[in-house]
């Protein structure tokens, strides 16, 4: 019996290690003055819809979005990673969030999804929590 507990325990620590999601905030950087505007810079082919979904996320924490870069103040960038195992699946996704005015690194934030205990996630969820992560630990422009 105590082996069966201890395969039950293995397995539920493997499962619960499935994914984990991290931020890091440059902390000499400040978000620019409101309104907040980002470009997205666009991967394209089968990150197209990555590539909206973190459009959509941006709207959802309050950052307009535009399609011309000239007229923004943050600059977003992502990379991802799917993988194949009967259907694809997300393997990472990485954003960074830039001042467009000066490049300064604001914040950067990644998801990761083990290998062998991978779950097949809401790639929308994911990038939602990924820019709130940011933006959580982000510094303000003191109001005036």
């Amino acid at each position: 019996m105590r082996d069966v507990w201890f395969f039950l325990l293995s397995i539920v620590c493997l499962i619960s290690c499935a994914s984990t999601q991290n931020a890091v905030v440059n902390p000499a950087a400040v978000l620019p003055t409101e309104p907040l505007v980002a470009y997205v810079e666009k991967l394209g082919g089968r990150s197209a819809d990555v590539d909206a979904h973190i459009e959509r996320a941006l709207i959802s924490n309050g950052i307009g979005v535009t399609a011309d870069r000239a007229t923004s103040n943050l600059l977003v960038k992502h990379t991802d990673d799917w993988k194949w195992d009967i259907v694809m699946y997300l393997r990472g996704l990485d954003v960074q969030m830039y001042d467009a005015r000066t490049g300064t690194l604001i914040g950067s934030a990644r998801y990761s999804n083990a290998a062998f205990t991978h779950s097949y996630p809401n790639v929308g969820k994911i990038a939602d929590e990924l820019v709130a992560k940011i933006m959580a630990g982000a510094k303000r422009t003191p109001a005036r």
